[in-house]
């Protein structure tokens, strides 16, 4: 999968806070898309799902994930992968990015983008950690459950 299996969607900006809410639900202004972060979104309920299914019944949106810590030595969070994969059939996001970086360890999230430190073995290419040697899985049901990776930050040797 490559950055073209991805539908363009023309212009976009992110659906932050209730600040920003409001004028777009009562006004419903010009705009092509809107980008969410996948982990505001990945609860049982409340204000903020009643929210994005305002905004989505009007706009394509896409999910953006900070969380999944793909760089990280620990296993793959398949919890996280289960609750973004209900966002994503409830919601029909355009496509679904997450940040390639680690986000904590030991089973410990740092709420921050940590970058990836190079593999000594082959030189100036990143290290994923266990997390990131996944292949697709075989239960994403279409395009709109594929995850792209993006925003690769890493460590200097």
């Amino acid at each position: 999968m490559n950055r073209l299996d991805f539908a363009p969607l023309g212009f976009g900006v992110g659906l932050r806070r209730l600040t920003t809410y409001a004028p777009i639900l009562d006004a419903h202004p010009t705009m092509d898309w809107f980008e969410v972060i996948s982990e505001n979104f990945m609860v049982e309920g409340g204000r903020p799902l009643q929210i994005l299914e305002d905004v989505r019944a009007h706009y394509p949106i896409v999910m953006h994930g900070v969380s999944l810590s793909i760089g990280s030595s620990d296993p793959l969070n398949r919890t996280y992968l289960d609750a973004l994969r209900s966002a994503a059939r409830r919601f029909e996001p355009a496509w679904i990015r997450t940040t390639c970086a680690g986000t904590g360890v030991g089973g410990r999230n740092l709420h921050d983008l940590l970058p990836l430190p190079y593999n000594r073995r082959n030189g100036a290419a990143p290290s994923l950690g266990a997390s990131g040697r996944f292949r697709k899985s075989s239960s994403a049901r279409s395009h709109r459950e594929r995850i792209e990776l993006h925003g690769v930050s890493l460590f200097a040797p």
